[in-house]
């Protein structure tokens, strides 16, 4: 297992890819703060879908969520491992969105969404989930 789930001081969990060096997948002292930040810089316009790349623990998925309630999100995640370890550790992060982690999901995807209403979509990217394997996002 490449991921390791760390507590910090705060109280909450951070997660860090363990490779030939550690790479922290969200702040060590407040991901949800870096979280935060990052969604306030992010808007999607009047798109009503939001494809955010990268998971992590979901801590940004949260944010965007919260500031964006009515969108749909749809999260692409290279690795299902991570998103097992999110909906393990903090399931809330992202509980109410669609994850997609082999192309083989997009087909079913398309099939449970209502596009009648389709207004276009808009890409958040997780920019240390990114970094890991920048071909595959």
């Amino acid at each position: 297992m490449p991921y390791i789930v760390k507590e910090i001081a705060a109280g909450m969990k951070t997660l860090v890819y363990r490779g030939d060096r550690d790479i922290r997948i969200h702040s060590a002292f407040d991901p949800v703060t870096e979280a935060s930040r990052a969604v306030e810089s992010f808007s999607p316009g009047k798109k009503g879908f939001i494809v955010i790349l990268g998971s992590g623990l979901g801590y940004h998925t949260a944010a965007l969520r919260a500031k964006y309630p009515d969108r749909m999100l749809i999260v692409v995640e290279k690795d299902p491992e991570v998103i097992e370890i999110a909906r393990r550790e903090i399931p809330d992060n992202i509980s109410g969105t669609i994850t997609i982690t082999d192309v083989d999901d997009l087909s079913s995807v398309f099939e449970d969404i209502d596009i009648s209403g389709f207004r276009g979509f808009s890409v958040f990217t997780h920019r240390p989930s990114y970094l890991l394997d920048p071909s595959f996002y």
